[in-house]
């Protein structure tokens, strides 16, 4: 069977969607036992709410690694996170400095805002809000 360069790339692009998939769960406690709201994906790059002031994320049961990623906080009356008041960037391989997998880590944004994006990757912009 002959598998064509375009075929390949998908599938390439489906295996790391699969494997490199993380969940974060948003706590109010630094030892991150007591969850509030729900867990989300790091590839979900639509706009939540977080009560929480510290993250943790589980690593990908498969390759046991987890994607950096960008938390894009904006003020609660924003309307959808369209724009960016602060932005915190978690490393998902250096352990355990900004690293919120299997570490509970303090988001440390902007206290009272509660709207939140995840962007895989990325750095940090001008808060625009």
């Amino acid at each position: 069977m002959k598998t064509t360069a375009p075929t390949l790339l998908a599938l390439l692009s489906l295996a790391t969607t699969v494997l490199g998939d993380a969940y974060c769960g948003f706590y109010s406690d630094s030892e991150c036992t007591q969850q509030v709201g729900n867990g989300y994906s790091v590839s979900n790059s639509g706009c939540f709410q977080n009560n929480g002031g510290y993250i943790m994320c589980n690593l990908d049961a498969v390759s046991r690694t987890g994607p950096s990623f960008t938390l894009v906080q904006s003020p609660s009356n924003d309307g959808g996170c369209g724009c960016q008041s602060n932005c915190g960037f978690f490393n998902g391989f250096g352990k355990p400095t900004d690293d919120p997998y299997e570490y509970c880590t303090p988001i440390n944004l902007t206290p009272g805002y509660t709207d939140f994006r995840i962007i895989i990757g990325g750095t940090c912009g001008a808060n625009n809000c």
